[in-house]
């Protein structure tokens, strides 16, 4: 996370002796275990911080200076016969950058750039900071053997690369997949996609969601513009959505159930 440490964007978690003291969110926890003590301090934590951000917002005090922007890239680790290579812990030993980390999936990494203030060259250094910093990437992963691929759902993967054993060993993403069975009570996740191919897949686990990576620009801005600005991005998201679907020609009748 880029974004400043104010109060409001620490993780409210905190559970019981799982977290390290006021860790932020993607900071790692040191149990994926909490009892209905931890979930029961999590939902009050949730609503006081909810309403103190709504009070904030409310009186004007949250900071209103000129828009900030930063990006986020997910990429894929690939071996030589283009297949999903499971290393990433290596690979970010290697790498070395404080603005690297893991993703759900041990192929699958993300990195994130340095917060700039939108104006003047800005976009400009955002490019060439992403450039240097996928040229490094790419020099470490060869170093392993293994090559990059900045691509949304990698073509080779195959359901079996899904499964827990390539979970990243991190007790946050353990503790994300346990809660979610919890919370769904043991119901499987069932999709069923109906386009040029009829894709029906049972997934018992949260690893079908490491399938697909992004690029992603963040974007933080004063309270006077967050409201519009985000109903401004959700309308262009409706509207890119629907023509991807018509240019796609799928018929999604059910995506999950």
């Amino acid at each position: 996370m880029w974004a400043p440490r104010s109060g409001w964007q620490r993780w409210i978690g905190g559970c019981g002796n799982n977290m390290k003291g006021g860790a932020t969110v993607g900071e790692e926890i040191r149990s994926s275990r909490f009892s209905p003590a931890d979930q029961e301090r999590f939902r009050q934590r949730l609503e006081e911080e909810t309403a103190t951000l709504g009070d904030w917002f409310a009186s004007s005090r949250l900071a209103d200076g000129h828009p900030v922007a930063g990006f986020e890239l997910e990429a894929w680790l690939i071996d030589e016969q283009q297949r999903p290579a499971p290393v990433n812990e290596r690979f970010l030993a290697l790498l070395d950058d404080p603005l690297a980390s893991p993703e759900l999936a041990s192929f699958n990494f993300e990195v994130n750039s340095t917060p700039r203030v939108l104006r003047g060259q800005a976009f400009s250094r955002l490019y060439d900071e992403l450039r240097r910093t996928w040229q490094h990437c790419k020099a470490t992963a060869a170093s392993l053997d293994c090559r990059l691929a900045m691509i949304g759902i990698l073509p080779t993967v195959q359901n079996e690369d899904l499964q827990l054993a390539n979970m990243s060993k991190m007790e946050r993403y353990r503790a994300l997949n346990r809660e979610i069975v919890r919370m769904r009570k043991g119901k499987p996740l069932r999709f069923d996609i109906n386009g040029v191919e009829h894709l029906r897949i049972i997934h018992r686990d949260v690893m079908l969601e490491s399938a697909t990576t992004s690029f992603q620009i963040h974007m933080q801005l004063g309270s006077q513009r967050a409201v519009r600005v985000y109903n401004a991005s959700q309308i262009l998201e409706l509207t890119a959505g629907q023509s991807t679907a018509k240019k796609a020609g799928g018929d999604l009748r059910q995506l999950m159930r």
